[in-house]
């Protein structure tokens, strides 16, 4: 019995190991099937990779002559999707391979829109414009919101065409067609999809190309449907988002990409042209405002600062005051803000943020602390530096509040930067024209004497007479205004230190005769009140010799002026003569023949800084450089 029980033991014990080697090698076999799905994973993981890496060497190698063959691919592809003539598909209709027919008409209009953006060449736009019916099929491609690949690719394609100039034929196809409605539907939409940020980012791009015209019908019909105020709300969608969730750092620079491309479009928008008589109503000016107060005070990012400071320069050419007010003050008056509540929609006015404005002028020091900081850490920044300084000079172009809260903060330091800027040589035309505001406060004149700002304009104007090198008209005229407007409105002791130690005498000298009325005019005040200002220092020391009147001898002035009282212009020659008569001997047939004296209005009236922005990129590498074209 012992030895049957010790046989029936051992049996059960080698069931039980033969039980567990199957369970190992059942486990074993397990392992190693899934080590081979890995294995195969990872090959096609490589396989796609190459597969990219070729298709990325095959769009490299794309030319203009492909053209032709993608045109004739469109609507064919196009037509098997059931999407060549209506904006959504017919899903009752069964499409075999759907996926990859998507792929292929994605793949199509990539081609394409490379081809347009890489090579430039307005003739291949010309013959797809004339394409019959290629416009209003890329048109019904923006609509297919069931197909973003589709869509992205053909608002990229409309970005990239709508960037050339031919006489603004491309733009006018594609609004005929319908294009502003798929805009309004794509910037309705929301959500943070990578997709779909592109498609939005390629949307706005377009209606900056549209606005960006010289057809200005264009830009008001933009305006007028309200673009504006769909971009600021989805804007504010965005900043919502990044507030409340974490999103991914490809997201973040996805809407970074997409607030910039958003203030560059402002800027289009805003900017002034040659010809444009009607200013753009008010109402649709602030409602922008305080978007772009929020970002000018808490952004850091270079290129949005960038836009911000253009896009306000831009607005301050319309309406300068109640803009300037709204920036520094945070101010928009009541019957502005009603005005704008009547052409919004309910749920968009708390988007918009107007309704946060006050009434009254709020402490200017946040926004004035602000700005200077900026310029202080910009210096690897140029045009982010310039475009601050744009904007400080703007300020001091408003009213008198405006220029005095300004010039005056942190102990005149505008104009030190506007000194050092002249020792440099650099933004020449802004600090002219800074300094002839500044001049126009007779507060300042004190102050620009002391940081010998007079002579220094004054050696720049006498320089480009001299030929060292060439000074703007306008950059002259801005430089004259200042030194009158300083003898106009400074004391009389300022006046002769200006006349003796700042070459005032010399440079009105070489400029009298050759100039415009107004500075003509204006000079011949400024003599008329030298001349009075030496006769009374003259009465007061009991001399007969006018001091002043001996320094215009010596330059041969009264030549000059003498040849103006027969000027063609009366103001002139009644100021011309005028002066003859008062300070110098003259014949009586001469005195006969003088009439009144016309004293020259100082008042100065705005009159913004001119160029263009030159937009640095956003920060996404698939950008290149102004004007906007994608490849």
């Amino acid at each position: 019995m012992k030895k049957n029980e010790y046989f029936e033991k051992q049996e059960r014990v080698s069931i039980k190991q033969s039980t567990q080697n199957e369970g190992n090698n059942n486990i074993k076999k397990k392992l190693a099937k899934e080590n081979k799905l890995r294995t195969n994973r990872r090959k096609k993981k490589l396989t796609l990779k190459r597969a990219a890496t070729s298709t990325a060497i095959i769009v490299d190698d794309l030319n203009v002559d492909l053209v032709p063959d993608l045109v004739m691919q469109i609507p064919k592809i196009a037509q098997e999707l059931q999407i060549h003539n209506q904006i959504r598909p017919d899903h009752t209709i069964r499409i075999l391979n759907v996926d990859e027919k998507i792929k292929q008409l994605a793949t199509t209009l990539k081609k394409l829109r490379y081809i347009i953006g890489k090579y430039e060449d307005d003739s291949v736009v010309e013959r797809l414009i004339e394409t019959p019916n290629f416009v209003r099929l890329i048109t019904h491609f923006t609509g297919q919101a069931l197909y973003p690949d589709i869509v992205c690719n053909a608002m990229w394609l409309i970005v990239n065409m709508t960037s050339y100039e031919l006489d603004a034929r491309v733009t006018e196809a594609f609004i005929e067609c319908g294009i502003l409605h798929p805009m309004h539907q794509i910037l309705n939409q929301r959500g943070v999809g990578k997709t779909q940020l592109m498609i939005q980012f390629h949307t706005i791009w377009a209606i900056g190309n549209i606005c960006g015209e010289e057809k200005l019908t264009f830009r008001e019909r933009i305006i007028e449907e309200l673009f504006h105020e769909k971009i600021i709300t989805l804007i504010r969608f965005l900043e919502k988002l990044r507030y409340e969730h974490q999103l991914g750092e490809s997201t973040e620079t996805q809407i970074e990409d997409l607030t910039n491309i958003s203030f560059w479009t402002f800027s289009i928008m805003y900017r002034p042209r040659k010809g444009f008589l009607q200013d753009i109503p008010l109402k649709y000016i602030l409602t922008v405002i305080p978007l772009l107060r929020e970002y000018m005070l808490h952004s850091e990012n270079p290129s949005i600062l960038f836009n911000v400071f253009w896009t306000i320069d831009y607005m301050i050419r319309h309406k300068n005051n109640d803009v300037l007010s709204a920036i520094l003050y945070n101010q928009i008056k009541e019957k502005h803000v009603r005005e704008m509540r009547t052409i919004f929609r309910e749920e968009s006015q708390n988007n918009l943020y107007f309704g946060s404005a006050s009434p009254t002028a709020e402490d200017p020091t946040p926004v004035l602390k602000r700005l200077f900081s900026l310029y202080e850490l910009s210096s690897s920044q140029e045009k982010l530096k310039q475009g601050v300084f744009n904007m400080l000079l703007n300020f001091v172009a408003g009213d008198t509040k405006q220029t005095k809260d300004v010039a005056s903060f942190d102990n005149f330091k505008l104009i030190r930067i506007i000194r050092s800027k002249l020792c440099e040589h650099v933004q020449l035309r802004g600090c002219f024209y800074g300094c002839m505001n500044l001049s126009a406060e007779y507060e300042f004149v004190q102050e620009l004497i002391n940081e010998n700002i007079y002579h220094l304009i004054a050696s720049k104007i006498m320089n480009h007479i001299g030929g060292k090198f060439r000074l703007q008209t306008e950059v002259i005229e801005y430089g004259l205004n200042s030194i009158c407007y300083a003898i106009i409105n400074a004391k009389e002791n300022l006046i002769s230190t200006l006349v003796e130690h700042h070459r005032v005498l010399e440079v009105f000298n070489f400029c009298i005769m050759d100039t415009t009325k107004d500075l003509t005019t204006l000079i011949l005040h400024c003599l008329t009140r030298i001349l009075a200002l030496g006769s009374r220092i003259a009465d007061e020391i009991g001399s007969t010799n006018n001091v002043f009147h001996e320094h215009l001898d010596e330059l041969d002035f009264f030549d000059k002026i003498e040849l103006l009282t027969q000027h063609r212009i009366p103001e002139i020659r009644d100021n011309a003569s005028y002066l003859l008569k008062m300070y110098c001997h003259m014949d009586s047939d001469e005195e006969d023949s003088i009439i009144h004296y016309t004293p020259y209005n100082s008042h100065v009236t705005f009159q913004g800084l001119s160029g263009d922005p030159q937009t640095p990129p956003p920060s996404s590498s698939t950008v290149d450089d102004h004007p906007y074209m994608m490849d």
